[in-house]
């Protein structure tokens, strides 16, 4: 059905909401084939863009994966880091994938390819054949639980069919591979204390985030319609029955989109009795696009075909994340959605990850200020005059900064709080292109308050002072009041 899908119609509402970064679509000329085989694509792609930037000041790149595309990048990363591979990402953002598998009522796979071989049928639209020939991709039966063209053919939404099984389990714990049952999953390091098989969780302290397209509610035939469709064409009938798994929380394949809304369902064939659906099923569960995962949960278990049940009191996607395999995750507040489409929820989402610098980072410049006025200072982190952040100290004086780029680069941080003495520093930042990791060396810093009987002026970075006589002039006048008399003791030291 990846046809009626178009990418920039995707990216359009996005697109116009950002005007700070460099926007790449990568459209694959064959979606169809091995998965595996795009997400080499993907990387040669993200190796590309980063020689584009060689010699200048570049952030981590952001990867967002829509649909299909969610689950070839998640891939992508991993296969990268399992062997040593920088990707350059910062931040990967899922848009609705099907993490653990995407369903199409089985039934109606099979009235979609009886239609297909119906030369009455495929004289009037070619539109069979092609729906037809995108479930039988190799993609297809990557993607789909329950493939009604993979060998063998049955209804294994549960479990999977083969070629689902094969490809998942390489990058999601809970499948197991058909063949060889204890093959090891992508990118699993026991030994590293993020460790995330079939993730990316290794370089530039990348940030994995999901989006879903349903709700929390239930999704589908909700009316209980006896049948998803009754199509008459000469002598055949092509009758679907809903199944269980049409009904659930997620995105619907778009049956019932305004597009196909006219008397004959299917582009106006007026020899055949097409009515349209009676419902529209769902094809990304919520269970998979934000791969609820948490064991004998029924928030993951995909038997449970009921509303995802949110404690009282608790933030929905924070829940969810709490239950996801990834980092945060998003769902639609009230409305659900067709697959294909990008709502006003999913944008501001994706703006909010990638613009806020507690995750547009690829690690921290972290530290202690000491002194007599530690908590609550305010650090501001410019390149040049450009100011890239700010953040401030914790009550105990500890303090993180982010840090945005995949270069090495020589910052300016300037510590400030009322009444106290100033303090910058420069810092140099060694970004290791073969690791994705951050070097340096620590700033020392102390913050103090002003003592107006004793105003020191000291060159010395390491002191605690004004910097020049002008500077503590300025302080006092600051203090100063015209009905009030001070009396101010400026020391002055090399």
């Amino acid at each position: 059905m990846t046809d009626i899908i178009d990418i920039k119609d995707l990216m359009s509402s996005f697109i116009d909401n950002v005007t700070s970064y460099d926007i790449y679509v990568l459209n694959f000329k064959n979606g169809g084939r091995d998965l595996r085989d795009n997400a080499m694509t993907v990387l040669g792609t993200l190796t590309y863009l980063k020689a584009q930037y060689s010699g200048q000041n570049c952030e981590g790149i952001k990867l967002i994966g829509i649909s299909m595309g969610g689950v070839i990048g998640r891939y992508a990363l991993a296969v990268a880091e399992e062997n040593n591979v920088n990707h350059y990402c910062s931040e990967f953002i899922s848009c609705d994938s099907p993490q653990r598998g995407a369903v199409i009522n089985y039934d109606f796979q099979s009235v979609i390819n009886d239609c297909a071989n119906n030369d009455e049928i495929t004289s009037s639209t070619d539109k069979f054949l092609v729906m037809n020939a995108s479930l039988n991709s190799t993609a297809a039966k990557q993607l789909l639980r329950n493939n009604y063209l993979d060998s063998p053919s049955n209804d294994e939404y549960i479990t999977g069919g083969y070629t689902f099984r094969k490809f998942f389990s390489e990058i999601n714990c809970e499948i197991i591979n058909p063949d060889h049952p204890t093959l090891p999953k992508v990118n699993d390091s026991p030994s590293n204390p993020k460790n995330k098989p079939g993730f990316a969780y290794k370089y530039n302290n990348i940030k994995n985030f999901a989006i879903s397209n349903g709700k929390v509610e239930r999704s589908g035939n909700l009316g209980n319609e006896p049948y998803l469709v009754e199509w008459d064409a000469g002598n055949s009938d092509y009758d679907v029955s809903p199944k269980p798994y049409d009904t659930q929380s997620g995105s619907t394949l778009g049956l019932l989109n305004a597009e196909y809304q006219n008397a004959y369902w299917i582009f106006g064939i007026w020899q055949v009795d097409f009515d349209a659906p009676s419902y529209d099923p769902v094809f990304v569960p919520t269970k998979s696009s934000l791969y609820l995962s948490t064991p004998n949960n029924p928030i993951s278990d995909l038997t449970n075909y009921n509303d995802l049940v949110i404690p009282s009191g608790q933030n929905v996607n924070t829940y969810l994340s709490t239950h996801s395999k990834f980092d945060e995750v998003v769902i639609q507040p009230s409305n659900k959605y067709e697959h294909a489409y990008v709502s006003t929820t999913t944008v501001n989402a994706i703006l909010n990850w990638i613009n806020n610098p507690k995750y547009n980072n690829t690690g921290f410049i972290s530290g202690t200020i000491t002194g007599n006025s530690y908590g609550n200072v305010k650090i501001e982190t410019f390149l040049g005059v450009q100011l890239l952040n700010t953040v401030y100290s914790n009550a105990q004086g500890q303090y993180e900064i982010p840090y945005p780029f995949i270069n090495s680069a020589n910052l300016i941080v300037k510590f400030t709080k009322n009444n106290c003495y100033e303090d910058y520093k420069n810092i140099s930042v060694a970004y290791n292109p073969a690791s994705g990791s951050l070097s340096y060396t620590p700033m020392n810093v102390s913050i103090n308050q002003i003592s107006l009987g004793s105003i020191h002026v000291n060159t010395d970075p390491a002191v605690s002072a004004f910097r020049t006589i002008q500077d503590a002039i300025n302080y006092v006048q600051i203090q100063c009041s015209p009905t009030e008399q001070k009396t101010f003791n400026v020391i002055v030291t090399k």
